[in-house]
């Protein structure tokens, strides 16, 4: 009877202690009744383990426990379901309950993993593309300019020698349109050399023509564009561009003057078959003097 009394009034005792605080007293298991004021649970071996409950899972989004109270927080281990193994705690989405679902406990291994499928699945993309795996080279952007014309920046990728592991380091450089259309015209370029002659109706002025057309080939405009401080907007520019000197190699000087003189003859018996035709063609009479220029032919 006193056994039976003191098993009450320890129950009693118990049952006040729980009354007064916010959370029962800690449990130990292998190790004592309340090992820290702070856990509810203590679990203390050497050589043995805690075996959370093994379930199969195959959607992240079924909760698929018994009753299917989807309590935040409840923890799972996936040993047999079609999900990656692992352990799993169940989260609630207050905003879209659909959306509530099961999340791995990510790994350090689990990372590595998913880190070499990112990196297998980018160099197999750029082999598709280039047929060279791992090279980034060729890969360029282009960022317009505040309005959104097209007189913005390229950028591209240039690859650094590999380092003592083999990797390979990108830097990006960039490089205007203006420059980009400018390395993809040809290099050739003509200039117009001006003097100025007696105008042939009134001597008591003058007239500025051409005198000759000079040629700068590909050789040349390389070789100018070489020396320091030179810049291809200003090649034709009369002070800052390439000198009109046929001695400069890809330099060539055509002279309209001489051109027009030596072909003289042959312009002129074309002018002569012009007024033929024009004769033919016009109605009534047309009457031509024919006026001998002395020296001239």
């Amino acid at each position: 009877m006193k056994k039976k009394i003191t098993t009450l009034f320890l129950l009693a005792l118990g049952a006040s202690m729980y009354a007064q605080t916010p959370d029962p007293i800690g449990m130990g298991v292998g190790t004592a009744l309340v090992p820290n004021k702070s856990a509810i649970l203590d679990i203390a071996a050497s050589k043995k383990g805690v075996l959370i409950p093994r379930v199969a899972l195959n959607d992240v989004k079924v909760f698929g426990l018994e009753g299917d109270s989807k309590t935040e927080s409840m923890l799972v281990y996936n040993n047999t379901g079609t999900l990656a193994k692992g352990f799993y705690y169940w989260t609630n989405n207050t905003t879209t309950p659909t959306e509530s679902k099961w999340e791995l406990i990510t790994s350090e291994s689990v990372l590595n993993e998913k880190i070499t499928e990112v990196k297998k699945y980018v160099k197999d993309e750029i082999t598709k593309i280039t047929g060279a795996a791992g090279d980034l080279s060729y890969l360029v952007a282009f960022k317009p300019d505040a309005t959104g014309s097209s007189t913005g920046t390229f950028s591209y990728l240039v690859p650094s020698a590999p380092d003592a592991d083999g990797n390979i380091t990108y830097s990006k450089t960039e490089i205007t349109l203006k420059d980009l259309v400018l390395m993809s015209e040809t290099k050739t370029y003509m200039r117009t050399e001006m003097h100025d002659i007696k105008d042939p109706k009134d001597a008591t002025k003058t007239i500025n023509v051409v005198k000759a057309y000079w040629y700068f080939n590909e050789q040349a405009v390389n070789n100018w564009l070489k020396v320091d401080g030179n810049d291809i907007k200003d090649i034709l520019d009369p002070v800052k561009g390439i000198a009109l000197d046929t001695n400069i190699a890809g330099v060539f000087k055509i002279d309209v003057i001489d051109a027009v003189n030596n072909n003289w003859s042959d312009l002129f018996e074309k002018n002569k078959e012009y007024i033929k035709e024009f004769l033919k063609t016009t109605p009534g009479n047309v009457f031509v003097k024919e006026v001998e220029v002395p020296g001239k032919p």
